[in-house]
């Protein structure tokens, strides 16, 4: 399972029409995240205001769960088996909030992570 967490979003608008809006975002998501190897697990929604000739690029990154929830059992039976010195761990009463909040802490790392890329090209150009 895959969690989705948005990194930015980007406001494209032409006086004509939004076909136009649309290709400036495109233009501006491959140029700036498409071809660059930091970038490598990032998703781009569009979406379109027809009224106001107007696209939104949201840009998102993603979080593997399950590698997060293997890593998390993974030493936690570690710790249990070094700790209490015996292999008789009981996974039903896992605390999924420790889980969760790992989750939820990764999740923020990338984002930031992403943003920093992003933010200091900004400022390089």
């Amino acid at each position: 399972m895959q969690v989705l967490v948005k990194v930015l979003e980007q406001e494209f608008v032409d006086d004509e029409n939004v076909d136009k809006a649309f290709i400036k975002a495109c233009k501006w998501y491959s140029n700036r995240f498409l071809n660059n190897e930091k970038y490598n697990n990032l998703k781009v929604e569009y979406k379109s205001y027809k009224d106001e000739n107007k696209v939104k690029a949201l840009i998102y990154t993603t979080v593997e769960v399950n590698e997060i929830k293997d890593r998390h059992c993974k030493v936690c039976k570690e710790l249990h088996s070094k700790v209490y010195e015996n292999d008789n761990y009981n996974c039903n009463s896992c605390n999924l909030l420790a889980y969760d909040n790992k989750i939820r802490e990764v999740a923020r790392r990338k984002r930031m992570y992403y943003r920093d890329i992003y933010f200091n090209k900004l400022r390089n150009v």
